[in-house]
This record gives C-alpha cells, structure tokens and sequence, in this order.
C-alpha cells in the first residue's frame, strides 16, 4: 500500500476522536503530502473509539506490534512516512499530538509550520494517556516552524512539557512560543537528538526551565536569538551529556 501526491487544504474537523492520523501498517508507504489550513477539535470518546483526542498523529507499526502480538515470520518489515508538510493549523485537542516513527524506520522530513495548539483534557472521559503535549521520536530532518502552546482547562495531573523529543537526528525548531503545563518541568526536552537548532522562540511566564538536554547520544544543540528571559534557566544539562554538547549564543 502506498499513498503519495496528496493535497487538502481548508478543511474545518469538529467532534472527532483523532485528527491528521497518518497510520502505516503492513510495510505501506506514505509520501509527498500536503495539508494546509486546517481547524481541528477533538473530544474524548469512550474506551472502544481509535484515538485519544489526538489532533495530530503519525505511526508507523508492523501489524503483529500494533496488536500486542509477536511478529510473524511472513510480516512485511515496516513502513515509511516522509516527505510531509502540515501548516496553518489551529487545533483545540483533549489530547496530545504524538509523532512516532519506527524503530528501523523513522520519520524523514516531517515539516510542521504555524500550528497553534490549545491542549485541555475531559474529566468525565475514561482514561487520558497525554503526558506532553507534543511528542516527537524516531525522526530525522525534521522542522519546526512557528508552534504555539497554550494549556487551558480542565487539566490533566499527567501533563509535563510542552515538547519532547526522542532519538531524533537532524532537528531545527524556530519561533516556538510556550511554556511547560507545570513549572518543575521543563518547557521542552532534547532526549538522544544529534544535531538541533533552536531560534527565535519565546519562553512564557512560568517556565523554570526553558530547555532540558538529555541523552548520552545528544550533541551539537544549538541556541540562537531565542528570548528566554521569561524562563529560569535557559537550559539544564543532564549526567551523561558529553561535553559541550550545547552552545548557546546571542539569546535574551
């Protein structure tokens, strides 16, 4: 299966329980996609509905991992996503957006541009798994441009940061505006990312920490012009983070 060439814009999503869901299984292929102009609100279901309030989605499983089930002999390796363009996004969620790659194939070039998500939760729904409100992993060249945070209410206990990302390679993230959903978090997590740039972005009132770095893999993260006075502390650095892994420069 394989699905590429794709356009939608202006398009209007109410009262669903997952948005913007790409889902590859059984070794499919999804390239070459643009959305554009997209608002989306999502409401928590019951426990038998695909999705968890998610507006944005990305997966890629075998189809014995995505049932919990040991792999076949017989199954297809996995699929690819790559090539992806999302913009001009406002979306309302009442769960987090999560951007999983792969194992053996991860995400490549994945462009998120001027989205602006308003994360809350729903008291009466069964279960809420959102942690964070964006999470990103297996991902390579992958761009983040002009991403807005704002928690509302009701809340959720579970939330933590803003953004974390996990076992990226090749990150850029530029104008980000936000704010961790608690203080003793950090506003965003580089966990085992190789190479990241970080410009113009603007930490909001109650960030403590604007950017933690962790990983015995992470390196070459770089901090310019972003306006981090709001924040604590500009970044903390965990154990096991080599030596100069961050450089921060010109930022206020």
């Amino acid at each position: 299966m394989a699905a590429r060439d794709v356009t939608n814009d202006n398009v209007v999503i109410t009262h669903a329980n997952r948005r913007l869901a790409f889902m590859v299984y059984d070794g499919g292929v999804v390239g070459h996609v643009v959305i554009s102009n997209v608002v989306i609100n999502t409401n928590r279901f019951d426990w038998f509905w695909g999705g968890n309030g998610d507006p944005i989605y990305f997966t890629v499983q075998r189809r014995s991992e995505s049932l919990g089930l040991p792999l076949k002999p017989d199954e297809p390796p996995a699929g690819a996503i790559r090539h992806v363009i999302l913009r001009n996004i406002i979306a309302h969620g009442q769960g987090a957006c999560l951007i999983l790659g792969h194992p053996n194939s991860w995400l490549e070039d994945i462009n998120l541009e001027n989205i602006k998500l308003y994360q809350s939760t729903d008291p009466a729904a069964a279960y809420d798994r959102s942690v964070h409100a964006m999470y990103f992993h297996y991902a390579k060249n992958l761009k983040v441009k002009d991403l807005q945070v704002q928690w509302e209410k009701p809340e959720s206990a579970k939330w933590q940061s803003a953004l974390y990302f996990q076992e990226v390679n090749g990150l850029k993230i530029e104008g980000f505006t936000g704010a961790p959903a608690k203080a003793e978090f950090p506003g965003m997590v580089l966990d085992q990312v190789e190479g990241a740039a970080i410009v113009n972005s603007h930490a909001l009132p109650g960030t403590d920490v604007f950017l933690r770095v962790t990983g015995a893999k992470t390196r070459d993260i770089n901090l310019f012009g972003n306006e981090l006075h709001a924040a604590g502390t500009s970044f903390k650095i965990d154990a096991g983070v080599s030596s100069g892994a961050v450089k921060s420069i010109n930022n206020f």
